[in-house]
């Protein structure tokens, strides 16, 4: 705790006016009984109306007084403390952004952001309320035990030694509870960590129907954190009941030694009505004291918790006297020199992973880095600016130590396309240009926007909804791979660098593109050092020289052809002389034997392919009904092999009518073609707010119907508790009016049976409230758990259309935020509001019992109060989804900023994304500020309603003991109860401010639960357990939205069981569709897909799943060990299976040589393996699945060629008896398949095996002797 006092120094003048307000606040409550001693005295001893009246006026005097300095106190802590919790969290989210890359590869993202989120929202409401009602409360008790002893100081005596034990209660309490709470917050983490993976994963667990082991796994974690919040609960219960009944306890004895005070004549009866009602005034915030207790420990813990993070040293920073670069423009001489790196978790027996790298790049040369998978190339390239620092050696810019210079110099002279491509939730341009100049002017920023698509060849752009101003999705998902891959490069380019570093960026592009891609670079970046990591020969053959990375080191550095010649590990990794003579010899004499080459419109017949027009399928493309962009005629294919482009809808992409970025976001393109009333994509009507409101309340009796029962149950301990605490001033009063005037008489039975009363209820209530405690939390859990498997269940059967438009972070957010929100209501709230209700309740049955005309001028006094809370629910809700949609914004800015942090690190985007994240968290603390407020008004008004009561309660009833119609012990119990019944009241208002946070949180939730996915199992399935695998599409037809232009125009197509075929075309024909309509990504629009004669539409996922299964260029490792992501393949497969798999594919060796084998931590997203091995990985997975189809898109693409050549084997193995569809943009990987279908312009304009097609002398032959050539 002592470290919170850096947080609340800045506004330590505001938050003691506040706190001066509360505690003057509790001073003038607790004068209140003073005036009531002094009437009870006046009425024994001088009654007159006059004192009746002022008594009564003095206590209304009082309560205004009061509320108006609890306005007060909120109004001078909570803007503040919401202010400060604002700057903690752009302070905590700016220290994570720019913590090295290392520190984000160890880092779940989960635990990041409930620490951004949860732990400092804990820590603002201690801020503003809990460390100022300490305070309140001790001084409260403080002054209140002097009144007591002013009353009697053998009752207070009596009083504190009940109060006494509380304190070793509460230490060992606070011990428990600290232990819990931590773990219950870890646990929250990692289950963020686990929602998040599940959604950025979703293709892989959809690809092999995972989704129930996702859930599995997902109700574990969930069970988990239940299981620790309802032990946190159990503690909180015997504490609770603890301080419920102690000083009850001691109060049952104080009345058996008071009564007898007053009947031996050492104190008045005002007095001991003094006594009880001050020490009615005190037992509530002793028990306050108990539950801030509580929260003390948890903002303890959300303190350690956030300074873990914010303690973490910064490792990569600039030096205090940065060096300069040498004058006049950076020239980009790059030396490595004796370069060692080995990363931070690496166990201290596993060698570097770079040994000693010896490399000197000459100032505008293009030096390509070739190697295997896993040496280390992708490393070497991040060492360059710093994403990494070295262990060993050093690296030199223009003879510049790269740790010398200042961060900003560095990443301005540096600029890198990564391997996978990281694009952000905005326009097209601001992508781009992220690392451009930012003193350049429109005309200037334009022209290099112009200039670096063109380069990067992704003219694609133009025929976006809005061109570059269009805004792409989360991850640039409404873009399709390729796209993402050249917009990443043409973000490099337009950086302008001195020194430019490409890690695989054009994997998804053909031979020829890639071409025309690297020749655009030589114009344009003329004097640009290039370092490029190649696993092409195309490539290779384009840069200056080659260095051979190998075994930590580079072992040969020269040109292509020297190399070639002189080192038989570079012949190993960039080919195989012997094989590729082999292979050739096949196709030779196969064409000898087949001169005439079979075209589609010859074979249509005999192949069951119709020639079919295909429409460009990239949604964004096919806006307006346009075509997609042309190549420019000089440099564009004919044929791409894969690949992606403007036309085509690839994996990610997003449907046209659906908005791409987030729709809690500021802006969206476009609204959904149909709207949810509620997700937050358009402003609700009323009809509409209605609507949402009935959907989350339905919900909400759907999720507590299954536990009425143990409602009831509930219910009943609650009525027996209230019972037992609205009893003890009856006692009291009998006590005195009954009791008493039989002890003056000499007899003590009533004394003794009125005290053993008042102790009764004191153990019983504690014994139910112990009861309601825990059970209400075990209650509020099994909904929560119900209701969490419902949302993941809910978000795993949504269809990818779903998933491209409502992003990861507003998932999250759904899943963190929003069931935070239900939590804290399910947790407290039923108890509460029963609680409090009946509290109310039994106290005006027992006023009215009392005295009925009292009980109607405190009936009469609730009217006031019923307008008030109409009033405040009507404010409050706006309020409350305000918070709701800013605070989703918040998560989805964190939670891509994470994904991305090496994109945002390299183009120095931290202060750009700081700012707009600062602007994000001024909203949220606006609307927080705004829900706060109008419960600042709704309180104090509460509370001058209810001293208004006590005053017109103390009014009347003083006249009716003026009059003989009352009893004075009687009065007393009025004005008790009078306190009492509004004391619930402020609970309730307390419970309706969660309520209203909690029913805003359950619109966003039922509107998503409400989603209806495009793509679901069918009411009545076809059971098919095992396919033989032949897959037929008839006049299949397909568009990503009604309406919307035909992606693919209806076409027939016929694939026998245990035929491999090849997709290749040139981009935007349909490939990917296809592939992902045989996988049910998405459904027909006409026609049907079948599988072994029966509709795709017709199969249960499981059957589907099992029996075809889909490998993406996205290769996408969970947190966990390498085994454990091959076994997502089959689970429950066993190790050697695993291995095995894994072997096939020539994977077991570098799986083998990491850390800890199969059994090493791949870290968050995979980031402790390369690419190349994640892609290793997933087809070992796919391998494990063993499925009757299997369908490969693009899934070699970051595959070195020795690797390559593995998988090939090993599908050689596995397609033996197997169906396969491959789209690849290698002809290698082309040319071990029976067939080819050759798709261009909407058209299937060949079909033939390799050889026939390459002896045809058609657009695959005119391919493939390119791809010879280079």
């Amino acid at each position: 705790m002592g470290r919170l006092w850096t947080t609340v120094r800045p506004i330590r003048t505001r938050l003691f006016l506040g706190l001066l307000s509360a505690l003057a606040a509790s001073v003038v409550a607790l004068l209140i009984p003073q005036v009531l001693q002094r009437l009870v005295n006046r009425l024994g001893t001088d009654p007159t109306s006059a004192a009746v009246l002022t008594a009564g006026a003095v206590v209304l005097g009082l309560g205004v007084v009061e509320a108006s300095l609890i306005w007060l106190r909120r109004t001078f802590a909570v803007a503040p403390a919401t202010m400060a919790e604002k700057q903690m969290r752009v302070r905590f989210y700016d220290k994570v952004q720019r913590m090295p890359v290392a520190f984000h590869d160890a880092w779940g993202s989960g635990q990041l952001l409930s620490r951004s989120m949860s732990d400092i929202n804990q820590i603002r409401r201690w801020v503003a309320f809990g460390m100022i009602m300490v305070v309140t409360s001790s001084v409260t008790i403080l002054v209140g035990l002097g009144l007591l002893v002013h009353a009697s100081p053998l009752l207070a005596g009596v009083f504190l030694l009940g109060a006494a034990p509380v304190t070793v209660i509460s230490y060992l309490f606070s011990r428990r509870y600290h232990a819990l709470s931590r773990l219950s917050q870890d646990q929250n983490g990692d289950l963020a960590t686990t929602i998040e993976q599940s959604v950025q994963g979703i293709r892989v667990l959809k690809a092999f129907g995972r989704g129930p082991t996702a859930l599995d796994v997902f109700t574990g974690r969930a069970d988990e954190l239940r299981q620790t919040e309802v032990r946190k609960a159990t503690a909180m219960a015997h504490f609770t009941a603890a301080i419920f009944a102690l000083p009850e306890f001691a109060l049952g004895v104080a009345l058996y030694l008071g009564l007898h005070a007053v009947a031996d004549g050492t104190m008045d009866v005002g007095r001991l009505a003094a006594y009880f009602a001050t020490a009615t005034l005190v037992v509530g915030p002793t028990r306050m004291l108990g539950q801030l207790l509580g929260q003390a420990v948890n903002t303890t813990t959300a303190l350690q918790r956030h300074y873990e993070v914010m303690d973490e040293p910064d490792t990569i920073t600039s030096p205090d006297a940065p060096a300069p670069l040498p004058a006049g423009s950076p020239r980009g001489d790059v030396r490595f020199e004796d370069v060692r790196f080995r990363y931070p978790d690496a166990p201290a027996q596993v060698p570097d992973l770079l040994q000693g790298v010896d490399l000197h790049v000459r100032p505008g040369e293009t030096m390509a880095l070739v190697g295997l998978t896993g040496c280390g190339k992708s490393t070497l390239l991040q060492l360059v600016p710093r994403l990494y620092d070295v262990t060993g050696g050093r690296i030199t810019v223009d003879g510049v130590d790269v740790r010398d210079l200042h961060l900003d110099d560095l990443r301005r002279s540096t600029a890198i396309a990564f391997e996978d491509a990281t694009l952000f939730s905005d326009s097209v341009r601001t992508n781009v240009l992220l690392g451009a100049d930012p003193t350049l002017d429109a005309a200037e920023a334009d022209a290099l926007l112009r200039l670096a698509l063109r380069t990067a060849d992704a003219g694609f752009v133009d025929d976006l909804p809005d061109g570059v101003d269009t805004r792409i999705g989360e991850q640039g998902l409404s873009l399709s791979g390729g796209q993402r891959q050249r917009l990443a490069l043409a973000r490099a380019i337009a950086a302008r660098p001195a020194v430019l570093l490409l890690d695989d960026p054009l994997s998804a592009l053909d031979t020829r593109t890639e071409e025309t891609v690297t020749q655009r670079l030589r114009e344009v970046l003329t004097g640009t050092t290039t370092l490029i990591v190649a696993h092409r020969t195309s490539t290779v053959a384009l840069a200056d020289r080659v260095a051979l990375l190998d075994g930590g080191r580079v072992v040969a550095v020269g040109t292509h052809t020297e190399l070639m010649a002189t080192s038989e590990r570079y012949r190993y990794v960039l080919t195989d002389a012997e094989r590729e003579a082999a292979q050739q010899r096949d196709i030779t004499d196969l064409v000898e034997q087949t001169p005439n080459a079979v075209v589609a419109q010859a074979n249509s017949a005999a192949s069951g392919v119709e020639t079919a027009s295909v429409a460009p399928a990239h949604p964004a493309d096919a806006h307006d009904d346009r075509a997609a962009v042309s190549e420019p005629a000089e440099t564009a294919p004919d044929l791409e092999v894969g690949g992606e482009a403007p036309g085509e809808r690839m994996e990610g992409s997003t449907a046209p009518d659906a908005p791409s970025a987030d729709a809690d976001t500021p802006a969206t393109p476009t609204p959904p073609t149909h709207p949810v009333p509620g997700t937050g994509e358009a402003p609700l009507t009323d009809a509409e707010n209605r609507e949402s409101r009935r959907r989350s309340l339905r919900l909400l009796r759907e999720l507590l119907r299954p536990a009425r029962s143990r409602i009831v149950r509930l219910g009943v301990m609650v009525v027996l508790a209230q019972l037992a605490v609205v009893a003890g001033p009856a006692i009291i009063a009998w006590g005195i009016d009954h009791a008493l005037p039989a002890l003056v008489r000499g007899d003590a039975t009533l004394t003794w049976l009125a005290a053993g009363a008042h102790v009764t209820a004191a153990v019983v209530g504690g014994a139910l409230t112990f009861g309601y405690v825990r059970q209400s939390t075990v209650i509020g859990q099994d909904v929560l758990l119900t209701l969490r498997r419902r949302v993941f269940r809910a978000t795993q059967r949504q269809d990818l259309e779903f998933h491209e438009r409502y992003t990861s972070g507003r998932i999250v957010s759904r899943q963190t935020s929003d069931m935070e929100a239900l939590r804290e209501l399910l947790d407290s709230g039923i108890d509460v509001m029963v609680g409090s209700s009946l509290s109310m309740l039994f106290t005006v049955a027992f006023i009215l019992a009392m005295d009925p005309v009292t009980g109607a001028v405190m009936l009469l006094m609730l009217a006031p109060g019923v307008a008030l809370t109409v009033w405040f629910q009507r404010r409050s809700r706006e309020a409350y989804r305000e918070i709701r949609t800013h605070s989703a914004r918040l998560i989805v800015h964190f939670v891509e900023a994470m994904t991305g942090i090496r994109a945002v690190k390299a183009f120095r985007k931290e202060d750009s994304d700081l700012e707009r994240y600062d602007k994000l968290a001024q909203s949220y603390r606006d609307a927080s500020l705004a829900s706060i407020m109008i419960f600042g008004i709704y309180q104090p008004a509460l509370r001058i309603l209810a001293n208004a009561t006590i005053a017109v309660v103390l009014v009347v009833g003083g006249f009716r003991v003026l009059s003989g119609d009352l009893q004075v012990g009687v009065l007393v119990a009025l004005v008790i109860y009078a306190r009492r019944f509004f004391q619930p009241i402020d609970e309730i208002a307390n419970f309706y401010n969660s309520f209203q946070s909690a029913v805003a949180a359950l619109e966003k939730i039922a509107a998503l639960l409400a989603e209806v996915p495009a793509v679901r199992d069918p009411e009545h399935p076809t059971p098919l357990p095992r396919a033989e695998g032949e897959v037929e599409l008839l006049d299949a037809s397909f568009r990503y939205s009604p309406g919307g232009p035909l992606v693919l125009k209806p076409v027939d197509l016929h694939v026998p069981a245990g035929q491999t075929v090849a997709l290749v075309g040139r981009t935007g024909a349909g490939k990917s569709t296809i592939a992902k309509l045989v996988a049910r990504f998405y459904d027909v629009s006409a026609g049907s897909v079948r599988l072994d004669g029966v509709d795709v539409r017709d199969l249960t996922a499981e059957d589907l799943t099992r029996n075809v299964v889909m490998v993406t260029q996205e290769a996408y490792l969970f947190s966990g060990t390498v085994a454990e992501n091959i076994e997502l393949g089959r689970p429950g497969a066993s190790r050697a299976d695993i291995e095995a798999a894994a072997d096939a594919i020539g994977a077991g060796e570098f799986i083998r040589a990491l850390p800890e084998g199969f059994d090493t931590d791949v870290n968050t997203r995979g980031g402790r393996v390369s690419a190349g091995q994640r892609q290793l990985i997933s087809f070992a997975r796919a391998f494990l699945a063993d499925p009757a189809v299997l369908i490969l898109d693009e899934a070699t693409s970051s595959l070195d060629i020795p690797s390559e050549r593995a998988v090939q084997q090993g599908l050689t193995t596995l397609l033996g008896s197997r169906t396969a569809l491959i789209i690849a943009h290698r002809l290698s990987t082309v040319m071990i398949a029976d067939r080819v279908l050759v798709v261009d312009d909407g058209r299937i304009v060949e079909d033939g095996s390799p050889a026939e097609l390459v002896a045809a002398g058609g657009r695959f032959a005119d391919l493939y002797h390119a791809w010879r050539a280079a």
